[in-house]
């Protein structure tokens, strides 16, 4: 039976999801999305700028007709404001669940709630996030910077607004329940998902040559280290391995003049989609993530998914899932302990596939597509107990 008529996903502001979509987030998230149709009977997707369509090449003509994109910078039908649309399509709907891609959305989903309430359709309230923008922005800028203490109202007005708060780390929630005094039964753990799409690949089927990283080319992903590891990785293997680089951004041009200049062997494959990118999961004998402030790190997760050993920094949030030494190698951000790990690992084939083992047992068990939307399903069924119980307090009140 399904928890609600309706489930409406906001997206953060200045989305682009035809970008979203190039790098390949659309089709991962496609996954996520198809598993909540079990559990509700509509999906609308709510994001600031176009793409209505980016979703429908991953979905059934049945799904299609179930899942709508509405850009909210557009004039719906009849001049209709998004509110006005939204209740309109809604019209038949009892219950609904408002939930967040992250704790960020300009407001929109709590804009939303009186507006589905006052057209007497129960609406729960489902702050989920995968980090606390907060806290990358005060590493990024500064604690003071006015945009970091934007982001931090906003989490507070969200997070104390909605009946359930999901965060993806056990220390993201409770960072949250201590600095805005939520009641920790409030809150529920839902890891991001990785989807199971055949068996892990061991060493002896993949490339041991071939070293691979992906995310946007810029300055934050700090793929500029990567490349300056390869000088440094010990022989033989200084001279057979190469670095392939999925994704694109503005670092690119310098980043081909430095592997030029350095003379390594560095390929740049664009965008890829999803599948694509899996697929060079299970060829390369190691997957590398340099990013300091990049707290979801899909990528890591994905690798660890297909049997992919993993080389990555230190940064906040990767030991809720990487543990160091038994299913990947954490380091420091810099190209001396990339390359050091680097030419370590790629001599020990026994070494590569006994964090492979461990790592795709355990991520799969903890994060699995099945055990994230039980989770996640969960979470919207108590948001909408809590809700009526507000609701019917009010009234009484």
């Amino acid at each position: 039976m399904p928890i609600a008529d309706a489930l409406i996903l906001t997206f953060p502001p200045k989305t682009n999801l035809r970008w979203w979509a190039s790098i390949g987030l659309a089709e991962r998230e496609s996954h996520l999305i198809r598993a909540m149709l079990a559990h509700h009977e509509r999906i609308f997707v709510l994001a600031p700028t176009g793409g209505a369509d980016v979703l429908a090449p991953f979905l059934s003509v049945g799904e299609r007709a179930r899942v709508r994109t509405m850009d909210i910078e557009s004039e719906f039908a009849g001049g209709m404001s998004l509110d006005d649309a939204l209740v309109e399509e809604l019209r038949d709907a009892r219950t609904v669940v408002l939930q967040t891609r992250e704790l960020v959305d300009g407001g929109l989903a709590e804009s939303l709630v009186p507006q589905l309430r006052r057209a007497s359709v129960r609406t729960a309230l489902v702050a989920k996030g995968g980090f606390l923008p907060s806290q990358v922005l005060a590493a990024k800028l500064a604690p003071h910077d006015p945009r970091t203490i934007s982001a931090g109202l906003e989490e507070q007005s969200l997070c104390t607004a909605a009946q359930i708060v999901v965060g993806a780390s056990s220390k993201m929630l409770a960072d949250l329940t201590w600095r805005l005094a939520i009641d920790p039964a409030r809150t529920r753990l839902v890891p991001n998902f990785v989807i199971e799409d055949g068996d892990p690949s061991g060493p002896s089927e993949r490339d041991a040559d071939l070293l691979l990283t992906w995310g946007p080319l810029s300055k934050p992903q700090q793929v500029e280290v990567l490349v300056r590891a390869l000088t440094l990785v010990q022989e033989p293997w200084r001279s057979r391995v190469r670095l392939e680089v999925a994704g694109d951004g503005p670092e690119r041009p310098a980043l081909e003049a430095l592997a030029g200049e350095l003379g390594v062997d560095v390929r740049f494959l664009g965008e890829l989609g999803h599948a694509e990118l899996r697929a060079k999961m299970r060829e390369c004998s190691l997957y590398l993530h340099a990013a300091a402030h990049n707290p979801e790190a899909l990528g890591v997760l994905d690798a660890m998914s297909v049997g992919c050993p993993v080389v990555l920094a230190n940064q906040p949030g990767v030991a809720e899932f990487v543990e160091n030494g038994v299913n990947g190698i954490r380091v420091d951000a810099t190209a001396d302990a990339f390359a050091y790990a680097i030419s370590g690992m790629l001599p020990d084939e026994d070494w590569r596939e006994t964090l492979s083992a461990c790592a795709s047992q355990q991520i799969r068990s903890r994060s699995s597509l099945e055990r994230v939307g039980g989770l996640l399903a969960e979470a919207h069924g108590a948001a909408l107990e809590l809700a009526g119980h507000a609701t019917a307090s009010r009234a009484i009140a």
